[in-house]
């Protein structure tokens, strides 16, 4: 692992290895707590398969996992608030994955051109989806959002020229079902009986 310290906390830059199955430590060097995953720290690599984001890690870089082809599964990550750009793009093997509960935007290209992505859960803490991050998503066909129907229409959905089209036509269950008026159409006052 290559890493950098600011402000008392870790960055990780750059790994260095060729597992297939990669956990991200918790702490780094002489105890320093790992809260970001840096730009380009695991960009192109095609060893990758299976990482696990420890929940100390609040923040996933630039490109941090972009190209990884290989990449499948992504475990924990709980503890992430914030996705940048290009994060996940081209990570064509990557079939499904939830979107920790924390964040907030679905940042420019974050998976762009993920082929294989079929599902995702997006939180109801996601306010904004942004240009192209699911643009070339071609397989998506679920997405599980954390709250209502009311909510879902209300997140800022950038979709200009169809950029975001894999996204927007996925069928969306939501986990609290939207509700169906039901009553007695005419009936007026209090007399009801």
């Amino acid at each position: 692992w290559e890493w950098e310290i600011q402000y008392g906390e870790a960055t990780v830059t750059k790994y260095k290895g060729s597992d297939a199955e990669v956990t991200i430590p918790n702490t780094i060097g002489t105890g320093y707590q790992v809260t970001k995953i840096g730009n380009r720290t695991f960009e192109d690599n095609k060893t990758l398969e299976k990482v696990y984001i420890p929940s100390t890690v609040t923040s996933i870089g630039q490109s941090a996992f972009s190209g990884c082809s290989n990449l499948q599964t992504i475990n924990g990550a709980s503890g992430v608030d914030y996705i940048d750009k290009f994060a996940f793009a081209y990570c064509s093997s990557l079939e499904s994955w939830a979107i920790p509960s924390g964040v907030e935007v679905i940042n420019d290209y974050v998976f762009f051109q993920c082929t294989g992505l079929r599902e995702l859960t997006i939180p109801d803490s996601v306010t904004q989806i942004k240009y192209y991050a699911f643009n070339g998503c071609d397989s998506l066909a679920t997405i599980y959002f954390g709250g209502e129907y009311n909510a879902w229409v209300l997140i800022d959905i950038y979709n200009e020229n169809g950029v975001n089209d894999d996204l927007v036509n996925a069928t969306i269950i939501y986990s609290v079902p939207p509700i169906i008026a039901t009553g007695v159409c005419g009936a007026q006052g209090d007399n009801l009986d």
